[in-house]
This record gives C-alpha cells, sequence and structure tokens, in this order.
C-alpha cells in the first residue's frame, strides 16, 4: 500500500491462477484495516518496482498509484 494525494492505495500482484476483483481487495481491506486506512483505489499490476538489491522503488509505486498513470 501506498499513499496518494493523502489516500491510500494498494498495488496487487495477483498470485498466478487467481483473478481477484477490486471489489475483493476492498471487502478484504475492510475486514482487517482500521477505518483511517481504509483504501482509496487497488491498482493491479504485473510485478512490483524493485531496483538491483530487491528494494521496493517507492517513487515508482506512488506513480503507478496516482490516477491516470495508465
Amino acid at each position: 500500500m501506498v499513499q496518494v494525494a493523502g489516500q491510500v492505495a494498494a498495488l496487487v500482484v495477483p498470485s498466478a491462477g487467481s483473478q481477484p476483483t477490486e471489489q475483493d481487495i476492498l471487502a478484504v481491506a475492510r475486514e482487517r484495516l482500521a477505518a483511517h486506512q481504509a483504501l482509496a483505489s487497488v491498482t493491479f499490476v504485473d510485478r512490483l518496482p524493485r531496483n538491483s538489491v530487491g528494494k521496493l522503488l517507492r517513487a515508482e509505486l506512488r506513480a503507478l498509484a496516482s490516477p491516470g498513470a495508465q
């Protein structure tokens, strides 16, 4: 999850053979997260951006989660 413009967005990499919907992800998040952590959006991606050491590239995550990024 990343925070974009003050709202929490989820970037989801579905496991092989599964096809979750945005509604599925939002339902699970509502069950497990506090109200102030509620997801504003869900974006499905093929992979998360990482550097050569394997760390997540947070700036690229935010860019992927931004409205109109795709």
